[in-house]
């Protein structure tokens, strides 16, 4: 979840009350917030660009993570992004698990840290 960049207040949702005049605010966007993708969105292409890939359109669904490895030859990792959702491509499996397992870690430690 990304970070609010702005105040939010919401009341509890259902039966569930608030003692009167008080209400919530968000720390975070969460899932049914018109703002969610978009600064989800915002969130994951900063990660994307700090680990070193590429965007290669205008609009921030496609991005390349090309690497060199040992033996004179390059990886690429290609990723189409959709709301919250991605479809990797890559020259071999390794690099979709490797990026994936780095994704994991940083995004734990950075949610926790907002």
């Amino acid at each position: 979840m990304s970070p609010c960049k702005r105040d939010i207040y919401i009341n509890l949702p259902g039966r569930y009350r608030l003692p009167k005049g008080k209400v919530l605010k968000l720390k975070k966007y969460i899932y049914g917030l018109r703002q969610s993708a978009f600064h989800w969105h915002q969130l994951f292409a900063k990660w994307l660009t700090n680990y070193g890939f590429k965007n290669i359109d205008s609009d921030g669904v496609t991005w390349v993570k090309t690497d060199a490895n040992g033996s004179g030859s390059t990886n690429k990792l290609l990723l189409t992004v959709h709301v919250d959702e991605g479809l990797p491509h890559a020259t071999i499996m390794r690099c979709i698990k490797h990026s994936w397992m780095h994704y994991a870690r940083t995004s734990t430690s950075a949610t926790r840290e907002s």
